[in-house]
């Protein structure tokens, strides 16, 4: 059993439906808490309920103190905006976002002087959260749910 939807032992379900219930209090706050979200914190601690819903809930801890849900609106600052390359170029044959972040030619240094590192360390929160919808927007098109 691969511990993947539709792929899971007896006691992979058994330990998904203690999970989905250990954790409910917090499921609210998730992006997308469907069970191939929370099979991958599953899977991360090989299906240890203790470890995985220790992790799940440090996560919504960060994306608390984060502020994740509302980084998309926040704006980083001009430098970053104009020095800092890379973003989503297209979809591979399936429909997958490509994202390239380019670093050779990057002035690591001078941005690290013109921004701050919250300020980088955001953009990034910004980027791996709009490319995380862009995700979710490609599989409901895929499976024709839009």
């Amino acid at each position: 059993m691969s511990g993947r939807v539709g792929d899971l032992s007896p006691s992979q379900e058994e330990a998904l439906a203690k999970f989905r219930e250990n954790v409910q209090d917090v499921l609210p706050t998730l992006p997308n808490p469907d069970d191939y979200f929370l099979l991958r914190w599953l899977r991360a601690r090989s299906f240890d309920l203790q470890k995985s819903e220790a992790m799940l809930r440090k996560h919504v801890e960060f994306r608390k103190q984060k502020d994740t849900d509302n980084v998309i609106s926040w704006q980083p600052p001009e430098v970053v905006q104009l020095y800092l390359s890379g973003g989503m170029c297209g979809y591979d044959m399936e429909g997958s976002p490509i994202w390239y972040d380019i670093i050779g030619p990057l002035d690591a240094r001078g941005l690290l002087l013109s921004a701050t590192k919250q300020d980088l360390l955001k953009t990034k929160m910004r980027d791996c959260e709009l490319l995380r919808q862009e995700c979710n927007r490609q599989s409901e098109k895929a499976s024709g749910l839009s």
